[in-house]
This record gives structure tokens, C-alpha cells and sequence, in this order.
């Protein structure tokens, strides 16, 4: 195959032209023009088990072939064997797990969790598919850590009580409510669950209250002494590779948030599933499909 040139394509994770290097079609087997002309996945649908349940098979027939065309098409940048499907596995392991440990802990049925900022994003939507999505509510935040002392924070917590109205999250609500309210949060160095914890028991949000609790996603799931495999995988291994993906930001990408250095950026911070890049899209899709068909 002969490259002359290198034609614009889109970058599918950010949706913005960029020039691809020329092993890109190389390694794909592809022409300049694939990714260009690469139809389109699905756009304006919601992503929720109602919604897939309600499709009828020759609509979810050709959304199914749609992705597939996608994720063949974008290959390459999907890197699908290695990255797309890895994030695919591991996503859909972790939610089981922590539905487990939570249906243990709290009682099934007997909560809602409040995954906190992007890192946990993906996987609160997946953990939605399996517990109820009415059970999740998101709290976009980044860089909670600098709550841990709110006399030096300038920030406007009007906005974040509009925002928590808004998602049925007000101290009334919470309090009067029969469930526990979990927030989950991965914890590198556990200052930013800290800090989650130090802002929502201070008097200028909800003040400590008996049925809210604040969890490390780590400690929710199985310790590798107490379990063999976890989803098929060697506990010691699962358990390794998810914390080094949290680390790494690895699922931020399928985030349904956006990031949140301030209160002032909750006014849009909830993503519309129209505007769902296609890989998240695609994401979310073949999760529904596994979750639902099995």
C-alpha cells in the first residue's frame, strides 16, 4: 500500500482533526480515507437499561454492526485487543465485585452510591446497570483533597447545593431517606476522599449524618488473600492492574462527567449522551449488551 500523504483525520478521543502518523494506516491495513469516511455510531441515545429494552431487534442489529464497523475501522486508536476490551473486562469485573460488597455491607436494594469525579465515572455507570441506575447519582469533583481545610476555600457552595438539588441530593432528602448514601473514590494517597468526607460533614453542606458513609472503591473489592481469581483473573494480578489503571486516569476517558476543579463548572458538568464521544458511546453500548444478554 502506497502513502503519499497524510490526510486530516479525526482524533475519536477528543473529536478534534489531527494528522495521523503513517504507521496508523500501516499497522490498519487502511486506507488514508478510512477514518474519514468511518460511519458514524449512533448519537442522542441515552445508554440506559430501559432504553435497550425497549429497542427492537432490527434497531439493536444495526447499532450492534455499527460499532463493530467502528471498532474495526479505528483499530488502530481503539488498540482493542490491548486497551478497549481491557477496559471493557475489567470495568464490567470491578462493578460485580463492588455490587457484592455492597449488597454485603448495606443491604441489596438498601442504598445509593455517589461515585466521585471521572476516575469512577465508567464504573458507576456500569454498577448502575447492575443495581439500578436510579442508585447512582454523580458527584463531578476534582482535586478534593483541597477540602481538607475549608477555611482557605473561596469557593461558592450555593452552586454545589444547586447542583446536589438538582440530582435529589439535598441535606432533607438524605436525611429523611431509609437508604445509605455511599461516596466512592478511589484513593491514591486518600486525600481526596478525605476531603469529599471533610466538605459534606461540615456545617456548610449536609453535617455528619448517621446513614451517609465514604468508601475506598479499593476496599470494596476482594483482598487477593481471601480469593483465588477474580472474574477469571488471578486475584493478586486484577487487583494490581485496576489500581495501576486508576492511577493512571485509564477510564476518565469514558467519564459521563466532566472535570470539575471548581463548583462554578457544575452548572455543566453532566455530560449529554449526545455529545458521548463514539469509543464512550461504543463503551457503554457493548455493556449493555453483556450486562442485559449475557
Amino acid at each position: 500500500m502506497k502513502i503519499n500523504c497524510i490526510s486530516p483525520i479525526v482524533n475519536i478521543y477528543t473529536n478534534n482533526r489531527c494528522n495521523a502518523p503513517k504507521m496508523s494506516y500501516i499497522r490498519t491495513g487502511m486506507s488514508c480515507d478510512t477514518f474519514e469516511k468511518s460511519p458514524s455510531f449512533t448519537r442522542s441515545e441515552p445508554y440506559t437499561v430501559d432504553w435497550y429494552k425497549k429497542l427492537d431487534p432490527d434497531k439493536k442489529e444495526k447499532i450492534d454492526k455499527r460499532a463493530d464497523e467502528y471498532i474495526y475501522n479505528n483499530a488502530f486508536y481503539l488498540h482493542y485487543d490491548v486497551s478497549f476490551n481491557h477496559e471493557l473486562k475489567y470495568t464490567d469485573i470491578a462493578s460485580d465485585c463492588i455490587k457484592d460488597s455492597l449488597n454485603e455491607k448495606y443491604g441489596e436494594g438498601n442504598y445509593v452510591v455517589i461515585p466521585v469525579g471521572r476516575s469512577l465515572s465508567a464504573l458507576g455507570k456500569f454498577l448502575g446497570y447492575k443495581i439500578g441506575e436510579d442508585k447512582i447519582k454523580s458527584l463531578p469533583m476534582s482535586s478534593a483533597g483541597r477540602f481538607l481545610d475549608l477555611e482557605k476555600s473561596n469557593e461558592d457552595f450555593e452552586v454545589l447545593e444547586k447542583y446536589l438539588k438538582s440530582v435529589g441530593l439535598t441535606k432533607r432528602k438524605v436525611e429523611k431517606s431509609d437508604k445509605q448514601f455511599i461516596f466512592m473514590d478511589y484513593c491514591h494517597t486518600g486525600n481526596s476522599l478525605k476531603g469529599v468526607q471533610n466538605l459534606f460533614e461540615s456545617d456548610k453542606i449536609w453535617g455528619r449524618l448517621d446513614n451517609v458513609h465514604f468508601e475506598n472503591v479499593m476496599n470494596l473489592l476482594p483482598k487477593a488473600e481471601d480469593e483465588k481469581e477474580i472474574g477469571g483473573i488471578p486475584s493478586e494480578e486484577f487487583l494490581k492492574t485496576f489500581e495501576l489503571d486508576l492511577c493512571r486516569s485509564r477510564y476518565k476517558k469514558y467519564s459521563v462527567v466532566k472535570d470539575c476543579p471548581r463548583f462554578y463548572y457544575l452548572k455543566n458538568a453532566v455530560l449529554d449522551p449526545e455529545h458521548y464521544p463514539y469509543e464512550t458511546q461504543i463503551f457503554y453500548w457493548k455493556a449493555l449488551e453483556k450486562e442485559i444478554k449475557g
